[in-house]
């Protein structure tokens, strides 16, 4: 969970030639398939597309509105978002891209997939891999990477190449002539 403030404001309203204060605060802010989802909803886009730049980047409007969405306590004037320092905007991009896990997947020679994963996607996820439904309260990347570890460890071990047999078992039969004291 993160934290962030945003200071309150001071504006004029050109139009009725008056100040008005704008109320700021602070808010908690958690980045959760459930922020995604409530994002997606609004937008009708993915929103891991855009993080991933495959497609048009997000809008400021659009930055402002996941903001909206990741909130889980406190409260702010709507006006509020348009007023949030930069500082915690750094905070906000820190946090979004955190991997929040200490687990690493090597190099894999599979191309990345083309996919567009929404919201609905990772649901379906989840329930295929019997992840619990409180999951979606997460950290996005930490839920991410328990789908990637649960489909890695229930996928079925790959088969090795002829080249991969032959050269084991020439392993084996060499450490088996060594052990046995014979030519073969």
């Amino acid at each position: 969970m993160l934290k962030i403030f945003i200071p309150d404001q001071e504006i004029y309203d050109n139009k009725k030639d008056e100040f008005f204060n704008v109320k700021g605060g602070a808010l908690s802010l958690e980045h959760s398939l459930l922020s995604l989802y409530k994002w997606e909803s609004k937008w009708n886009e993915s929103f891991l597309a855009k993080m991933e730049k495959r497609g048009t980047p997000l809008t400021l409007e659009q930055s402002r509105d996941y903001v909206k969405c990741m909130v889980v306590d406190g409260q702010v004037d709507d006006l509020a978002y348009y007023f949030i320092p930069e500082r915690e905007w750094d905070k906000i991009n820190a946090y979004i891209n955190a991997p929040m896990t200490a687990t690493t997947f090597g190099d894999s020679n599979e191309p990345p997939s083309r996919d567009i994963i929404t919201a609905e996607i990772i649901y379906w996820q989840m329930t295929v891999l019997n992840i619990p439904l409180e999951f979606e309260k997460r950290h996005l990347n930490h839920l991410l990477t328990l789908i990637k570890v649960c489909s890695i460890k229930n996928s079925p071990p790959k088969k090795m190449s002829k080249k991969d047999v032959y050269k084991r078992n020439r392993e084996l039969n060499e450490a088996r002539k060594k052990k046995m004291h014979t030519k073969g």
